[in-house]
């Protein structure tokens, strides 16, 4: 089991009562990822002798025909199945930061690439505050560190990101979650709640970004995801909400565009209704149950169901990895076919 990174306290913190959701420091082996799934390809009985069949199914598998325990029309071996899991180590020696990643879709995001074997920098608006998802990865085997940061004050961010390079010897993998909302309808809206929403949503992944892509550009490798909404096709009661994350997309073209040439892909997602602390602060807000809320939101999503973070979390997983390598530029709904 791989060991745990002991925190070494809390960066300075700014802290803003209202913002609850608000954020901002070698090589490393994760914990055990899921077991491998063997898919045999159709046609290869027409080459009408078992080696060749036998060649196809090894080469499904990943491994050489001569592996131990492994026999034609057998299922994969213990052997096998435990490469297939190392295999499956995506982001072993790799460092991640996650943002607003305390509770909802940033904890489950932290909690999957630490799964798969990355070294997690869990930032939240305080170290306190990120600690309860560090303790929930280590618990499992992982590997992740707690960091205060208000991530809409630029200074702490940069202070911050220089603080994860240092003590978790790198950054390849920044993940842009921290987000708040102040729901209202536009004509209510007052100043503050637009700037509190524009500033953490948006402004946020500006200086995250930046501050990530100067040690990615340097290392020639990076992957940025960064969290839109569908909210940014626009909703009734979020001016504020729907227009950073529209601003999310804009920003996550343009810095692929800019950041390409480096290596460096940076992608966005866009989540439908998901289950999470927040969506049920919304329902209380509008005097709903959390419960009564998605049942409405499920009735008219397609698939008749409300999302998970950790099916939002799957998504990050793939855009910040290399089965992504090819994938830049683009934003991905995940909102269970919903218009």
């Amino acid at each position: 089991m791989a060991g745990r990174i002991d925190r070494d306290g809390p960066a300075a913190a700014t802290g803003h009562p209202r913002a609850s959701h608000r954020t901002a420091g070698s090589s490393w082996s994760g914990r055990r990822p899921r077991a491998a799934r063997v898919i045999f390809l159709a046609g290869a009985g027409e080459r009408g002798n078992a080696g060749a069949l036998r060649g196809w199914a090894t080469m499904c598998v990943g491994v050489g025909q001569d592996a131990p325990g492994w026999r034609p029309g057998a299922g994969p071996s213990a052997s096998v199945t435990r490469k297939q899991e190392q295999n499956m180590s995506r982001f072993t020696g790799k460092v991640a930061v996650v943002t607003g990643a305390a509770q909802g879709i940033g904890a489950a995001i932290a909690a999957r690439l630490a799964e798969e074997g990355a070294a997690v920098a869990v930032v939240d608006l305080t170290a306190e505050r990120a600690q309860a998802t560090v303790d929930a990865i280590t618990a499992k085997g992982g590997l992740a560190r707690a960091y205060g940061c208000d991530v809409a004050v630029k200074p702490e961010v940069e202070a911050v990101f220089e603080r994860v390079a240092a003590e978790l010897n790198g950054l390849h993998i920044l993940v842009n979650n921290a987000g708040i909302t102040r729901d209202n309808l536009f004509f209510k809206m007052s100043a503050e709640d637009w700037s509190s929403v524009l500033t953490v949503n948006l402004t946020s992944a500006f200086n995250c970004s930046q501050a990530a892509q100067k040690v990615m550009v340097a290392q020639r490798y990076g992957k940025i995801v960064s969290l839109s909404s569908r909210s940014a096709l626009g909703n009734r009661g979020q001016a504020n909400y729907a227009a950073a994350k529209a601003g999310i997309q804009g920003l996550t073209a343009t810095l692929a565009i800019e950041l390409g040439p480096y290596n460096i892909n940076v992608n966005a997602v866009a989540p439908g209704y998901i289950a999470t602390p927040m969506t049920a602060a919304t329902a209380e807000r509008v005097g709903s149950s959390a419960e009564e809320h998605q049942k409405a939101a499920a009735e008219r999503t397609p698939l008749r169901r409300v999302g998970t973070p950790e099916e939002v979390a799957s998504v990050v997983a793939f855009l910040a990895s290399e089965d992504a390598s090819y994938v830049s530029g683009q934003t991905i709904y995940i909102n269970g076919g919903a218009r």
